[in-house]
């Protein structure tokens, strides 16, 4: 099962594009990426520990304007 979030914040961390995007109207930007509702309220929230709880313990956040997930390397 692919996980729309995570996805969505791993692509923010490299595309320069997306995070333009992102900044104009982060909301708009998440309904067109499809995800859930829940999960765009989380982003919008800019809860950090629910954010990291939601990504699991294989990814890492980083959040100066706009928040972005890594995959953590074993």
């Amino acid at each position: 099962m692919e996980d729309k979030l995570t996805d969505f914040m791993v692509e923010m961390a490299t595309n320069e594009t997306l995070k333009k995007l992102y900044r104009k109207n982060p909301a708009k930007l998440m309904e067109i990426y499809e995800l859930e509702k829940e999960d765009i309220n989380l982003l919008i929230s800019k809860n950090y520990e629910l954010i990291r709880k939601r990504l699991g313990a294989d990814y890492e956040i980083s959040f100066n304007s706009q928040v972005t997930a890594s995959r953590i390397k074993p």
